[in-house]
């Protein structure tokens, strides 16, 4: 099958068309929420292809989240992967600066052994 070079009547969308830095999930959101109000209800997934990406949520796509009860939100520091990574590997990637740890998986380790605290088995 031959595809045209050239075609008509297609809109491009695209994360690398929009002013902000989102990803393909966010922009995917945005363009079924445009399609129907109804599709407000995943933002949630927009929301989960940003974190995913390490991008920050825009307000309007964590309002809509939490309009649906879908998210909430607590305070507290982002700690990425603190649920699904070992502990000294998410504090060490951690959006907060730990002197002598960030970037530095072994070091947190270290301090998490003189703590007291034990790396789990498995």
């Amino acid at each position: 099958m031959d595809f045209p070079t050239e075609a008509k009547n297609i809109t491009l969308i695209s994360a690398y068309k929009c002013d902000e830095n989102l990803s393909a999930s966010a922009v995917s959101y945005l363009f079924g929420r445009a399609l129907s109000e109804k599709n407000k209800d995943l933002a949630f997934i927009g929301i989960l292809g940003l974190l995913g990406d390490l991008q920050k949520v825009p307000p309007y796509i964590l309002k809509d989240a939490m309009d649906e009860k879908k998210v909430s939100v607590r305070r507290g520091p982002r700690i990425f992967g603190a649920s699904t990574r070992p502990l000294h590997r998410a504090l060490a990637l951690s959006d907060i600066f730990i002197p002598g740890v960030s970037g530095r998986e072994e070091e947190a380790l270290e301090i998490l052994r003189q703590a007291g605290i034990k790396q789990m088995e498995n």
